[in-house]
């Protein structure tokens, strides 16, 4: 089974809840752990702009749009590059999408 754990080591419930639910749709354990991963940076993005996950919006798409193409580093660039490429935003979109559907 594959979980997210927070800062304290707990299960996060309703990733939980959604991971099981594929499992039990019958998604391999590569699409679970790509799922599991998603979300993660998706629990990252949260915990930095300090947005509770039932508390999100439409509007905030745009901000976690921004947050996964910007790279680790802090340093203003005219031309930055993205920290992850197009598919891979979309893959992660779309899981936040199937998360919250």
């Amino acid at each position: 089974t594959v979980v997210l754990l927070d800062d304290n080591m707990k299960i996060i419930k309703p990733v939980f809840n959604f991971l099981k639910f594929q499992q039990q749709r019958g998604r391999s354990i590569n699409t679970l752990k790509a799922n599991g991963n998603d979300l993660r940076t998706f629990w990252m993005f949260l915990k930095e702009y300090s947005y509770a996950y039932d508390a999100i919006n439409p509007n905030n798409i745009s901000e976690l749009i921004d947050y996964l193409r910007r790279g680790k580093s802090s340093e203003l660039v005219i031309y930055p590059i993205s920290a992850r490429t197009g598919s891979t935003i979309n893959r992660i979109l779309s899981t936040v999408y199937q998360f919250y559907k």
